[in-house]
């Protein structure tokens, strides 16, 4: 009797061990899915996001240059240099005020993915290890997915660093244009207006950054209602010269 239930405790010891081993494998399997998932899906998130703001600085890159363009073509279109200050000043506040802050929210995002990515790495790693570190290299893991993030870092602090090169830039430029309508423009005219306003918009941009209505932390800038008054001061002053030249136009024609 005692010979009988010894083999079948035995029999019924093994059913549950290959029970046990079959439910392991199963979750392991599903564990090395998910790594290869995630190892697919760390790559791509990262190339995404660093591809997404290299071309936003691309673009950034490109609209200067328009600008540019258009300064060239009022100059030779009506023959009348004093248009350029306004309409430059024009550009810069629409660059300053909504462009560069939105490659700097793409510059967040992908500080945020690569944090992102990290934790997700470091969850998935702690499941496979419950099962049998041996199984894996993690070393070999760990290199092929610091390799990704080192790259995506890169991109994201030459980013910023252009970023940041550009925003002082801007600020001497719009420097430079605040002096020459200052010469260019007598007390009165509405460009001296748009000057006095823009001028006390980069003194505090340059020397007081705080977090009022047209302060700025950091590199985000100052608000866009800000910027949206800014603007419209600017367009009257750039207007109103080609008012008259407008009517003479018409009435030519």
């Amino acid at each position: 009797m005692l010979p009988e239930v010894i083999e079948d405790v035995k029999s019924s010891y093994q059913d549950l061990q290959v029970s046990a081993v079959e439910e392991n494998f199963e979750a392991l399997s599903d564990v090395l899915e998910d790594t290869q998932t995630l190892m697919a899906g760390l790559t791509d998130r990262l190339s995404s996001a660093a591809n997404e703001t290299s071309q936003d600085i691309q673009r950034l890159t490109f609209t200067l240059l328009g600008a540019i363009v258009a300064n060239i073509f009022l100059v030779l279109r009506w023959s009348d240099r004093s248009l350029v200050p306004p309409f430059s000043l024009f550009v810069l506040i629409v660059i300053v005020g909504f462009y560069l802050p939105l490659i700097q929210g793409r510059i967040e995002d992908l500080n945020h993915t690569i944090t992102e990515v990290k934790n997700d790495y470091e969850f998935y790693e702690k499941h496979i290890r419950r099962f049998n570190k041996d199984l894996f290299r993690f070393g070999d893991l760990e290199d092929r997915k610091s390799a990704y993030v080192k790259l995506a870092e890169k991109q994201r602090q030459r980013a910023q660093t252009q970023l940041r090169r550009v925003f002082y830039a801007l600020l001497t430029v719009w420097c430079g244009l605040a002096i020459w309508s200052g010469f260019a423009y007598s007390f009165g005219q509405p460009q001296s207006l748009a000057l006095a306003f823009s001028g006390v918009v980069l003194a505090i941009l340059s020397f007081a950054p705080t977090d009022g209505p047209f302060g700025h932390g950091g590199y985000d800038y100052f608000s866009r209602s800000a910027a949206v008054v800014t603007l419209v001061i600017i367009f009257l002053s750039f207007a109103y010269p080609l008012l008259p030249l407008s009517i003479g136009s018409i009435q030519n024609f």
